[in-house]
């Protein structure tokens, strides 16, 4: 598993993209975070590419390309909010199929039906086997 960098600029982040139509020249492409301001209330200059034509980054960057990968990096801060937030709530998941994996006992029949009993002890039993499957499943792949 990937960690998540700390220490970045805090988000949300932009993208600026001059895009008149023109041949780009000086900084058509940067990503800001406004979280940070300058003297003058400029957002703090996260990225900036040379974008002179034939673009400088590399020949064979299309400009469609270089605005998806500018705005791909500007999601950055959002992304790794929710990758910390979607591994919280597979932690809480794992953890209560721990718990159910764990679960023991069988039905008294007295409060039952015979046939209520071994339908519910059915029951148990796939949840039991579904959870076990899931934790197997998840520690062959960390592995």
């Amino acid at each position: 598993m990937t960690d998540i960098p700390t220490g970045y600029t805090p988000g949300p982040w932009k993208v600026f993209i001059c895009d008149d139509g023109r041949e780009w020249t000086g900084w058509p492409l940067s990503i800001t975070a406004d979280s940070v301001v300058n003297a003058n209330g400029d957002g703090r200059l996260i990225v900036r590419t040379g974008g002179q034509y034939p673009y400088q980054w590399d020949h064979g960057t299309s400009r469609d390309e270089a605005v998806a990968n500018a705005r791909l990096i500007a999601a950055a801060p959002d992304m790794a909010a929710e990758i910390t937030s979607l591994r919280a709530e597979v932690e809480r998941l794992r953890a209560a199929l721990g718990q159910i994996a764990e679960l023991q006992g069988e039905l008294n029949p007295s409060n039952y039906t015979h046939d209520d009993v071994v339908m519910l002890n059915n029951a148990f039993g796939e949840t039991w086997q579904i959870a076990t499957a899931a934790l197997t499943e998840q520690e062959n792949s960390n592995g």
